[in-house]
This record gives structure tokens, sequence and C-alpha cells, in this order.
């Protein structure tokens, strides 16, 4: 097994990437989604402390994995597929790379300006440089970071669907090459 992405497979260290991230998506949104329904406050709290600290984790793989796939090949997608999919997969792609960068960003802009710093798993404390307490701009990213809850969602959704699409109906090799 490669370390770099082959024009067949794609390699360890994507495929890395790509089921971390994957796997702590789905558990920020579930804990984000989650949050209204917990009345157990000291749960709650340390709930959110756990969801801001792996949304900084997130950023931080989200930003190595984009560097990753600038320097390697990428496998093609397979050529029996219609133009409409490669587009749609394309977006689809850029879209999730997008929001996991834009989401944990907008959620730390919004800690920073209500004052809070980011507690990173006991290792370091952090605020968003530039931002202070009971700056304007943490109500605009409280609002961007709930929407794009939704749609970061549905892209996952989407993405998740699309991939047992291809590999149970097309039968073809879209998703064996990532795991």
């Amino acid at each position: 097994m490669s370390l770099r992405n082959t024009k067949e497979y794609y390699g360890s260290i994507t495929k890395l990437f790509h089921w971390i991230i994957a796997l702590a998506v789905i558990l920020m949104l579930a804990a984000g989604f989650s949050f209204d329904f917990i009345h157990n406050n000291a749960f709650r709290h340390d709930l959110v402390g756990i969801h801001k600290a792996t949304g900084l984790t997130i950023l931080l793989f989200s930003c190595l994995r984009l560097l990753w796939w600038l320097v390697n090949i990428m496998p093609p997608l397979p050529t029996s597929m219609p133009t409409w999919q490669r587009l749609a997969a394309h977006c689809t792609h850029l879209l999730l790379y997008l929001l996991t960068i834009i989401m944990p960003i907008s959620g730390w802009i919004m800690t920073s300006a209500a004052g809070h710093t980011t507690n990173i798993f006991g290792l370091l404390k952090v605020t968003a440089p530039g931002i202070t307490k009971g700056d304007h701009i943490g109500h605009t990213m409280h609002e961007w970071h709930h929407f794009g809850a939704w749609i970061l969602l549905s892209i996952v959704i989407l993405h998740t669907a699309a991939s047992l699409k291809h590999h149970f109906i097309d039968k073809d090799n879209i998703l064996k090459r990532i795991i």
C-alpha cells in the first residue's frame, strides 16, 4: 500500500485524512444538533468544549489535507460517469473542503467574540486572532455556523449516498479506492 495516491487508488495518507475528518465531522454534527436537547448543564458544557476542540482539530487536518491534495495526483473519475455526475462530484468535494475549513473558523470566531477561549484537549487555549469580546462579527458567525451545519449535513448525506450508489448500483471502484 502506497502512502501517495496512484492513478487508480488513494494512498494511505489521503485515506487517513478522509476517514479522520469524516468521522470527526459526523460526530461534530451530531453533537452540534444535540445541544438544544441536552438539559444537563455540566454535560452540555463539556460537550461544547469537546465540540470546539474537535472543530479546531478538523481545521488543522483539513488544511493539511488540502496541502496534501495540492502535491498529489488524484485518481480520475470513471470515464463511464456522465458529465453531470463528474461536475456534481467535483462541486461536492469542493464544498466539503470549504465547509471543513469555514465551519471551524466561524465557530472559533463566534467563541472568541463571546469572550471565551477554546481549550484544545488541555494542550493549549486559543482565541481567534484579532477578535475581541463583544465583537459584532460573533453574531454573524453564529448565523453562518448554524446555516453551514445544515449545508454540511446535506453535503455529507449526498456524498455518502453517491458513494453507496456507485458501489452497489454502478458497481465501479469509487468507494473501493478510498477504503
